[in-house]
């Protein structure tokens, strides 16, 4: 169709839909509406026999004053735990819901802790993904766990990523006992004197860490920052077709670690 003089109407040509990387780093955004669960770094943080437990064996957690997340408004939590503890909890379970097959955490964290490079230094479990415990699959090995590790000589079960020997971020399915090391990047990562990362996140300001577990496509994976820096994708974990039930906070370590203190703030649950 052409109008008077012999010149076209322009018409738009349609929207180009969005490319969404499937390996992006998933993020909540006010609006949607499969969060789980949002835990405020107060009181409810940890229950009160948890609280109890982890005063016991040396452990302190305090709560900082207002303002103090990452989100300049609410307020973070400081674990410290002791060096050379057996063993050391603290944390807290989510009420729970309907079995989740793919389960999201996000958080900030904030530490000038350094983890010394031992072969025997087990690191943090930061955070637990628990699935049922009455549903074929029970505790301890109902769980799938993520926190920090040095792992030469610790893990020779190590299903994917080669350790320098340093700290590393890394997953593990306490099902089949299946380690995953930080595989994809080490920048961002955890850095001591004998293994700088290019990118450190204990320089004491905050970073973002976000862990993902998918049981239909059975893959776990990890970012930092908005980095993904691990991926079990392509090593067919055993994942059991379990759905999880709530996410717990802690660490209980037989192992040797460091006295290290964290800070801790707004904490979210979600899936996709």
């Amino acid at each position: 169709m052409k109008i008077r003089g012999g010149v076209s109407p322009f018409v738009a040509p349609p929207p180009v839909p969005p490319v969404i990387d499937p390996l992006a780093e998933p993020v909540f955004s006010p609006g949607d509406t499969d969060l789980l669960a949002s835990v405020g770094c107060d009181g409810t943080f940890m229950s009160a026999a948890n609280w109890a437990i982890f005063a016991a064996l040396g452990g302190t957690a305090v709560i900082q004053g207002a303002g103090s997340a990452r989100d300049g408004v609410t307020k973070a939590i400081r674990l410290t735990w002791p060096a050379a503890v057996a063993e050391a909890f603290a944390g807290f379970d989510t009420a729970q819901w309907a079995n989740v097959t793919r389960l999201i955490t996000t958080f900030w964290f904030k530490t000038a802790s350094i983890i010394t490079d031992n072969p025997n230094n087990a690191g943090l479990k930061w955070v637990l993904f628990r699935r049922d415990p009455n549903a074929g699959d029970p505790f301890p090995h109902g769980r799938i766990t993520w926190g920090l590790h040095s792992l030469a000589g610790l893990c020779d079960h190590v299903e994917s990523g080669v350790s320098d020997g340093g700290i590393a971020f890394t997953t593990c399915d306490q099902f089949d006992g299946n380690g995953i090391i930080q595989n994809v990047s080490y920048a961002p990562g955890w850095s001591t004197p004998s293994h700088v990362r290019a990118m450190p996140v204990n320089d004491n300001t905050w970073h973002r860490c976000t862990n993902e577990a998918n049981i239909g496509a059975k893959y776990m994976r990890c970012w930092l920052d908005g980095i993904r820096v691990l991926d079990s994708s392509g090593f067919t974990p055993t994942m059991p077709a379990l759905g999880f039930r709530l996410i717990g906070w802690g660490q209980n370590n037989p192992h040797v670690i460091d006295a290290t203190s964290i800070d801790f703030s707004n904490v979210q649950a979600f899936t996709r």
